[in-house]
């Protein structure tokens, strides 16, 4: 299972990130960018030794959690608001976490990812309108394993 995974926009133009909203923390992916010439990558979220968020990323998009295939497309917009409300409902029930955690499907306890995890649901909030102006732009979710 990936120890790092990532839900990265490709763009075919690069992104002025002073005209993205302060409150949206994405970084450009000067090594993808280098490696594929299909276009820009940014990180609009990532997640190490989190293997509860990996799976429901392949439950979203219909793949077998020991696939080994390390990056997948996403195809539909409404499959990013799945995942962000999947998220949120880590942050209404922190508890959820925490089974996970005590299930080993994760190494991080609640009070540790809830940050990340709020950021990310803002993160997934601002790629939802980005991506409804932007047909050419696309996402994937990148598994390094």
């Amino acid at each position: 299972m990936g120890l790092d995974n990532y839900l990265s926009l490709i763009t075919k133009e690069e992104l002025d990130l002073d005209k993205i909203p302060k409150y949206v923390k994405i970084t450009k992916d000067d090594w993808s960018t280098k490696q594929n010439n299909d276009g820009f990558y940014y990180d609009i979220c990532y997640w190490r030794k989190c293997w509860n968020i990996r799976h429901i990323m392949l439950n979203i998009l219909g793949v077998d959690i020991n696939s080994w295939s390390n990056t997948y497309e996403f195809d539909k917009v409404e499959r990013i608001i799945e995942l962000r409300d999947k998220l949120l409902v880590y942050i209404c029930d922190p508890e959820i976490w925490e089974q996970d955690f005590n299930k080993g499907e994760t190494i991080w306890n609640s009070e540790e990812m809830m940050p990340q995890i709020c950021q990310e649901v803002i993160n997934l909030g601002w790629l939802v309108r980005y991506l409804h102006g932007n047909s050419s732009a696309r996402v994937k979710f990148i598994d390094s394993y």
